[in-house]
């Protein structure tokens, strides 16, 4: 009964897989209303392109795991314990995802400047108040641009 449960459970998570944020490019896309400068729109696409490439690698990673979860759950004799660890290493590439996304958010945020990440905001919070129309439910308020910009780090510490 125990290996079926676990079998069953492992199925699920591989079935349900949950997407990360930093999966889906447009997230971090910037309205055009927010006037950035040509120097803001190349930092910007900068870290895009540096967190797409992380995120590449990172579900890259994912997939290879949820495949040797796989192979570990179709086995004659399913290892628990290596069921398990898999399992752990598959939530910390899900973990480092998601932190990939809130890094370069927070890094994007860092590259506007106060009446910017404002507008931003009033944006999200449109967009947040339309999405609860159609679907008729309640969502967490949009993130903030925080925390406030970080002093320029000297040329040794980069």
């Amino acid at each position: 009964m125990k290996k079926l449960e676990v079998f069953l459970f492992a199925s699920l998570l591989l079935l349900w897989g949950g997407h990360s944020l930093a999966e889906h490019p447009k997230v971090m896309d910037l309205p055009p209303d927010l006037d950035l400068s040509a120097e803001q729109v190349q930092k910007v696409e900068k870290v895009r392109l540096k967190a797409q490439r992380k995120a590449i690698k990172l579900r890259a990673d994912l997939k290879l795991a949820r495949l040797d979860l796989r192979e570990l759950l179709q086995s004659d004799h399913p290892n628990k314990t290596a069921i398990y660890k898999k399992l752990d290493q598959i939530g910390a590439l899900r973990t480092k995802l998601e932190k990939t996304h809130i890094d370069a958010r927070l890094e994007i945020c860092n590259l506007l400047t106060p009446e910017q990440r404002a507008k931003l905001q009033e944006i999200e919070r449109g967009l947040q108040k339309r999405h609860h129309r159609l679907e008729g439910r309640r969502l967490p308020p949009p993130p903030p641009c925080w925390p406030p910009p970080l002093p320029p780090q000297p040329p040794e510490l980069r």
